[in-house]
Order: C-alpha cells, then sequence, then structure tokens
C-alpha cells in the first residue's frame, strides 16, 4: 500500500511480520511530521490490556493543545473486547481532524464491524517472508552496501533471524556494523555470523528450541520469558515454529534407518549446519512416541492460548514447555476438558 501525499485519519495493519508494520508507522509519522510544517507531532501507543478504549476514543476527539497534528498506535487489537471494538468501529467511521489513528493486528483480521469500519484502501496485512524471500533480502541487503556474504553465512543468517523482518534487519546491520568497523577484507563468512552474531544474540525461538532439544527446561523457561518481552512474536507463531521444528526431528528419525544423513537433509531441505545440529540433538533425546505426542501437544496449547485471557497466555506457554521437557508431551489435553 502505497504512502498518499496526505495521512488519512485510520489505518488498519493486520499480520506477523512486526518490522513492515513499525516501518509503515514510521512512514507515517515522517508524513504527518512533514504536514505539521516542522510543528511539534504528539505520538501515542496503546494496547487494550493497559488502557480503557473509552477514554482512548475520547482522547482522540480532543484536539492537543500543544501539538497540530497527532499520531495514535493502538496494538494487539485482536484482544479488544466485543464492546470496545463496537466502540472503536464507531469512531472509525467519523474519525476526528488533526489525528492519524493506526490500529494493529498480528492476526489477520479483526472483528468484523471494526474491520469493515476502515476502508479496504486503509487496511494492509503484513505477511511473514518465506525462507526463499529472507535469503534474497540478506543478499539485498549486503550487496547494497557492497559487502560480500556467502551462501553458509545467508543460510545461517536466516536461521537466526526467523520469519521477522525486523530481526533479519537487526541482525544485518549489525553484522554489516562489525565487519565495517575491522576493515576485513574476506567476504562475510559463516565463522563471521557465529562469531558476531550467534553468540551475543537475542533469545529466539531457534535457540529456545535448542534448549527444549537438549531437555533443558530451566534454560528453555527463560529463553522463552525473553522472547515474549520483545513482543516480536505472538504465543501462536512461537508454537507454531517450535511444531515446525519438531516436526523435522520426527521424520529425520523416520529418514535415517533408510539413507544417510547428507541424503535425509537435502529431503528435509534443512542446509544450515546449526539447525541440522539442533534438529539431530532433538531426534536423539525424545522417542519418536515423544515427538508424535509434542506435536499433538503444541496444538492443543495452540488453541488453548489463542481463547485465553492476555494475562494468562505466559504461564500457559511455560506449561507448554514443561509437558514437551519433562513429559514427552504426555498427558497434556488432560488439562484442559472440552
Amino acid at each position: 500500500m502505497p504512502m498518499a501525499e496526505e495521512a488519512a485519519p485510520t489505518y488498519l495493519f493486520c499480520g506477523p511480520d512486526t518490522g513492515e508494520k513499525r516501518r509503515s508507522v514510521e512512514r507515517l509519522r515522517a508524513l504527518l511530521q512533514r504536514s505539521a510544517g516542522g510543528a511539534p507531532l504528539a505520538i501515542e501507543r496503546h494496547y487494550p490490556f493497559d488502557t480503557v478504549i473509552v477514554d482512548v476514543i475520547a482522547s482522540l476527539r480532543t484536539p492537543s493543545l500543544f501539538a497540530p497534528r497527532r499520531l495514535v498506535v493502538l496494538g494487539q487489537a485482536e484482544s479488544l473486547k466485543a464492546a470496545d471494538a463496537a466502540a472503536l468501529a464507531d469512531y472509525c467511521r467519523d474519525p476526528a481532524a488533526g489525528t492519524t489513528l493506526v490500529i494493529e493486528t498480528e492476526e489477520l483480521r479483526v472483528a468484523k464491524r471494526l474491520q469493515d469500519a476502515v476502508p479496504a484502501s486503509r487496511r494492509r496485512v503484513f505477511w511473514e517472508r518465506f525462507p526463499d524471500q529472507r535469503r534474497r533480502a540478506i543478499n539485498a541487503f549486503f550487496r547494497e552496501r557492497r559487502i560480500a556474504i556467502d551462501d553458509e553465512a545467508v543460510e545461517t543468517l536466516n536461521e537466526i533471524v526467523g520469519s521477522s523482518s525486523a530481526a533479519l534487519e537487526s541482525e544485518c546491520a549489525a553484522l554489516a556494523a562489525m565487519h565495517r568497523a575491522l576493515g576485513e577484507p574476506a567476504a562475510l563468512s559463516v565463522e563471521h555470523v557465529d562469531r558476531w552474531i550467534h553468540h551475543s544474540r537475542a533469545e529466539t525461538v531457534f535457540t529456545l528450541f535448542d534448549h527444549l532439544g537438549s531437555r533443558d527446561l530451566a534454560a528453555g523457561i527463560r529463553a522463552l520469558q525473553a522472547i515474549m518481552l520483545t513482543r516480536q512474536t505472538t504465543p501462536s507463531q512461537l508454537l507454531g515454529a517450535l511444531a515446525s521444528q519438531f516436526r523435522k526431528a520426527a521424520d529425520l528419525q523416520k529418514l535415517l534407518p533408510r539413507m544417510d544423513r547428507q541424503q535425509a537433509w537435502r529431503q528435509l531441505k534443512v542446509s544450515g549446519k546449526r539447525a541440522q545440529a539442533s534438529i539431530a540433538r532433538a531426534a536423539e533425546r525424545y522417542r519418536a512416541a515423544e515427538l508424535q505426542a509434542i506435536l499433538l501437544a503444541l496444538a492443543e496449547f495452540d488453541v488453548r492460548i489463542r481463547s485465553a485471557a492476555q494475562h494468562m497466555q505466559l504461564s500457559l506457554l511455560r506449561l507448554a514447555l514443561y509437558y514437551v521437557v519433562a513429559r514427552g508431551g504426555q498427558g497434556a489435553w488432560r488439562l484442559f476438558p472440552n
């Protein structure tokens, strides 16, 4: 959705790619700043769990005494109560002048009444990037900066950043900065990524899977808490990514009696050495029956967490990790009678 010359009063940004959403909000901020002619721009961010929506709407309709333009971002709109979504929809049909409201959700849609209240031209879904798209983005990033990078380093970075374009941009920028600071003439290699990024990076779903694959529950809980504090992934995305890795571990167990490891990795389309080591470790530490039970448990927790209150989600995620590591996936759904 190209940005118009004038900012609209309402926008709806859906989907899991938080990095692209953040950049779109930043472009809106710059556009509003230009339209204000250098005058101050008021910027606010709210979440349903720590604010009263009717108060936010009242504030939207109250002109600011100090700034002629205002940008208000409401995150996690998927958790809005029905009455709050309806009140916000009423506001979107008759928005205040001088204020731009951006409604964000990591889901693909919000309540129908609210979604219909925002014109289709101002709605956008920010999809996750697929691995091939991330590889192209990594190569393009370093090509623009005239820095050579080999294929194995690209693959390792691809594993580290996952589907988040925000993480991709951050990690690539850090790697480029280190390379330039040290003035190394050689192409970036996987050794550079390991030395400058892997050992110093924040926890991701891949480091979390490393801990779970090693059956280290304490480290897994610490990693989970660090990941959720960043708010760069939803519980559903995290559980889906873990399920994908455990599924590869289960598939590896089935393939190895029939072929060697290199053939198995090619069939699984896993080329990164670190990802191979992590998946192989999980395949060794868990029995086949446990891996199948873990996949069922992760799917069950995903369903339950989607309908849980915001303040309960982290506790349920911790419980999910317990059932993965300590119980091998067994018995989790007995806690949740239908």
